[in-house]
């Protein structure tokens, strides 16, 4: 987890009066208490006027970096001040902030591409010239469209490929292995489900890049899986996160989406003979019996045995899978790659 000490900035009155006194010592010590108290970064905000902005900053920056050798986040509504107010950093660290809106993107990207600014990070806020989306889907269009922006996983990609990596190495070590990371973290409460999200979106871009390079079928190596959210049910937050880390771990999936009845996941098995694995995802307690009734389904299909079928979802457990003829069972989306291989293995 990143930790941002968010204790020097200027609308706090009493960092206002040490701004305005220029008073290093009160900055000093504000930097060493939030390393002492376990900062990953220390946010250095001046909300002064722009005319005074990077002067300011400079001299924050500076008082910072004399008690602690944390990196900094350097925070500023204006671009074109954050386009300065970097350069005064001793080590890479953090633009605060990038957005949809105005011209931010188009400053800062071009700086974060810079060989000599390797290391650098940007926090994107989900906004743009609209204004702050109200729903979660319309702001994660606005996420798609700076990631489609900033190119900066591909060119990471890219990168390695120009350096001589093997593609497979790229894609099995360097983004499989990683989201398996992403999952365990997700999984011990470390991160949540946006940076779930964000990190299975970034490998999604990078496979874009690398796909070229690959043998035909590669980024689906580990098989095919159609994944649905049972009859009745039409949540599908859970199934999308299984969806994207099972992706990620090397599998292609067929998403079927939501309140899908047994005839459409066995019609779906015979439109994908190759079809290795199907996940069926239920949340509600009352839609319980649909899997039960779609595992029946499917243990009568002629094509049974050369297929498996996991389930999960908050009400179900491993006995219940067990009970109703499932083949495998994931308590949670960041645990399901793994009884995703050993099934797809078996």
């Amino acid at each position: 987890m990143i930790i941002i000490g968010e204790k020097i900035n200027g609308s706090i009155p009493a960092v206002a009066e040490a701004i305005a006194k220029r008073d290093a010592d009160f900055i000093k010590a504000r930097a060493r208490a939030q390393a002492d108290a376990g900062a990953s970064f220390i946010d250095c905000c001046a909300s002064v006027p722009e005319a005074e902005e990077v002067e300011t900053l400079h001299w924050m920056i500076d008082c910072i970096q004399e008690v602690t050798d944390l990196p900094i986040s350097v925070d500023s509504p204006s671009p074109q001040v954050l386009a300065q107010a970097y350069r005064f950093c001793k080590k890479p660290g953090i633009f605060n902030s990038v957005s949809g809106e105005g011209d931010k993107i188009d400053t800062i990207f071009p700086i974060m591409a810079q060989p000599e600014n390797r290391g650098w990070q940007a926090i994107a806020l989900l906004s743009d010239d609209t204004g702050i989306p109200k729903c979660a889907a319309d702001r994660l269009q606005v996420f798609d469209k700076i990631m489609t922006k900033a190119k900066l996983v591909g060119a990471a990609v890219q990168a390695a490929l120009d350096e001589g990596c093997d593609p497979m190495q790229i894609l099995n070590e360097g983004m499989i292995n990683t989201m398996s990371v992403v999952g365990e973290k997700f999984k011990n409460g470390e991160i949540f489900v946006p940076e779930m999200l964000v990190a299975a979106r970034a490998m999604k871009k990078g496979v874009e890049v690398l796909k070229p390079h690959l043998a035909t079928g590669s980024t689906g190596a580990q098989g095919k899986v159609i994944i649905a959210t049972v009859a009745g049910d039409l949540h599908d937050i859970g199934k999308n996160l299984v969806a994207m880390m099972i992706e990620s771990a090397g599998f292609e999936v067929v998403d079927l989406g939501v309140d899908v009845a047994a005839d459409k996941i066995l019609e779906a098995c015979r439109a994908n003979p190759d079809v290795k694995i199907v996940c069926l995802s239920a949340l509600l307690t009352t839609t319980m019996p649909a899997p039960k009734d779609t595992v029946a389904a499917l243990n009568a299909a002629d094509f049974r045995s050369g297929i498996k079928v996991m389930v999960g979802g908050a009400p179900i457990t491993q006995d219940f899978a067990d009970e109703i003829g499932a083949d495998g069972y994931s308590e949670d989306a960041a645990s399901a790659a793994m009884p995703a291989k050993k099934l797809a293995a078996a």
